[in-house]
């Protein structure tokens, strides 16, 4: 490879790259919002990390390169609630960063640690100039390691719960397929609840009010967790539709809580998650989310699917918010 086409490769790379970060992070009348630029970066040393072997060992690696080139370390004192972005917005933005460097990556399949390196820069670069605007270095460098590891977590748990689910359950308590979507679901729908209800201090976030999916009276989290499973499924090839609550039960028609699904499969989650730095019930309702989004692309994937997508989706939609209100009682 000629020197020039790989300084034209790195050029191309960061502009691209910095045009995506700014052209999704900015909000009119205000300009750059810092901390969904932070997640976006965070979420494209995810991807980066995924392209090894060992992906947690890469993503360690690739945070150590990064704060190497700060005069400061990042702060590692406790961070205050109100920084730390809920869940399922590190979940949402980190995807958009790992798409973007999907999208990127594609030019340094021959180059992956020249990727690594230019990555970082940018992000060092950025993170700089942003310093100089009154937002400290070691402040917003914890925030982008606090978002790595997290979406790093919900990725590895997803993959993690499918496997568990498909592997142990379907094999020792012979479930079938839509067992193992309820448990998901149903489980997201559980540890949304117990988060919920568990909050000492109630956030306008925890207002009831008529979801978009649901059509009835829930808080706010619960339409976001219920779209992490929709993103989830949608990038592994569902399709898109209005047929989520299409197969729902009438009002008249009494809906039951697969509580004795979620029990037996419960176990597998609190074994799993802690290990993985999630301490949040929120955090454990988003991993079993994205779980259950890629559940439904197995039982509905295919010419001849195992569960048809406008049964599959409603499926999984009225076990997570009958679990919900079940936890809730």
């Amino acid at each position: 490879m000629s020197l020039a086409y790989e300084s034209n490769i790195k050029a191309n790379t960061a502009l691209e790259m910095t045009r995506y970060v700014a052209t999704l992070s900015y909000v009119r009348g205000k300009g750059i919002d810092v901390f969904m630029a932070l997640q976006l970066y965070a979420g494209v040393m995810v991807e980066a990390a995924l392209y090894f072997e060992s992906p947690l060992d890469a993503l360690e690696s690739i945070l150590e390169k990064f704060t190497a080139r700060m005069p400061k370390k990042p702060y590692s004192g406790n961070l205050p609630l109100f920084v730390c972005p809920p869940a399922y917005i590190v979940e949402d933005n980190a995807e958009r960063g790992r798409e973007l460097a999907r999208q990127l990556m594609c030019d340094w399949e021959h180059d992956i640690y020249g990727f690594v390196d230019l990555i970082t820069y940018l992000t060092y670069h950025n993170l700089c100039e942003w310093d100089n605007q009154d937002i400290p270095l070691d402040e917003s460098s914890r925030l982008i390691i606090e978002c790595a590891w997290r979406a790093m977590a919900y990725e590895i748990a997803a993959q993690e719960l499918c496997d568990a689910s498909l592997d142990h359950m379907m094999i020792k308590q012979e479930w079938e397929l839509a067992d193992c979507l309820v448990s998901l679901s149903g489980a997201a729908g559980h540890y949304l609840s117990k988060d919920h209800s568990g909050r000492a201090e109630k956030s306008p976030e925890d207002r009831l009010y008529v979801g978009e999916f649901t059509g009835m009276r829930f808080p706010v989290q619960f339409d976001e967790v219920v779209y992490v499973m929709t993103r989830e499924a949608a990038r592994h090839g569902v399709t898109n539709g209005e047929d989520w609550r299409g197969g729902l039960a009438a009002n008249d028609c009494p809906a039951y809580a697969p509580v004795d699904v979620v029990k037996s499969f419960s176990p597998y989650c609190d074994s799993l998650l802690p290990i993985l730095r999630m301490d949040k019930g929120c955090d454990y309702a988003v991993a079993c989310a994205k779980a259950a989004g890629r559940m439904i692309a197995v039982v509905s994937g295919g010419e001849e699917p195992e569960i048809a997508p406008v049964i599959s989706k409603p499926l999984a939609l009225a076990a997570m918010m009958e679990m919900y209100k079940s936890s809730m009682a």
